[in-house]
């Protein structure tokens, strides 16, 4: 605590005591809950998903994502950083970034990875250059090795897609909405037909948009 001395207007002097509070920008940094530490499995999903999409090497991209609220591409973060760059073609990549060729009203340019619409492209992305299924016939069997791949690629899907319809960018958070969502409805088909949560600009595009 510290004393504060003050006089009243009758020239008497007055002694408090007052709880002293020391606040400065050197705070040790809050660790982060279990659930926002990676594991060992989503370290290997980073890994892979920054092989397919090298602008997924960011803070604002790894899994467990939790960044607060999306960000619209008008918007700018609190550093100033705008969160679309216009751009009719992708000269450089960009730290943060990814570049995405107009869709529907959305204009070409790079867009940060806190906005949604950046998943658009990302999700684009990962589904033209994942590796394809290997076509087995009946006699053959796929390896242990091989069905960990597919399992992995079809966890990245699932964490890519669910970024594109989820209210906030917080991965924890959008799988949980999407099992309530199919618990919900009664089936995972039923389940996306019926996401009223979709965000309307999301839901135009992805019917629209052809992978």
């Amino acid at each position: 605590y510290l004393l504060h001395h003050c006089r009243s207007p009758h020239g008497q002097f007055f002694t408090f005591k007052l709880t002293k509070f020391i606040m400065t920008h050197q705070r040790e940094e809050q660790p982060k809950p279990y659930y926002l530490r990676p594991n060992a499995h989503q370290e290997q999903m980073n890994e892979r998903m920054v092989e397919l999409i090298p602008e997924l090497d960011s803070e604002f991209a790894r899994t467990p994502m939790a960044n607060g609220e999306w960000k619209s591409p008008q918007d700018k973060l609190d550093d100033g950083t705008p969160c679309f760059i216009p751009g009719n073609s992708e000269i450089e990549k960009k730290q943060d970034y990814i570049w995405m060729p107009q869709r529907k009203d959305l204009p070409a340019g790079y867009y940060h990875l806190r906005t949604q619409e950046a998943y658009i492209q990302v999700y684009h992305l990962f589904r033209k250059r994942r590796p394809r299924r290997k076509l087995l016939s009946y006699c053959c069997r796929q390896s242990a090795k091989d069905k960990e791949e597919q399992e992995l690629y079809k966890q990245i899907d699932m964490l890519l897609h669910n970024r594109l319809i989820a209210e906030r960018p917080n991965d924890v958070e959008a799988a949980r909405m999407r099992l309530l969502n199919i618990k919900a409805a009664g089936g995972r088909k039923a389940a996306f037909g019926r996401a009223a949560y979709l965000p309307t600009l999301t839901t135009v595009l992805l019917t629209n948009l052809t992978f």
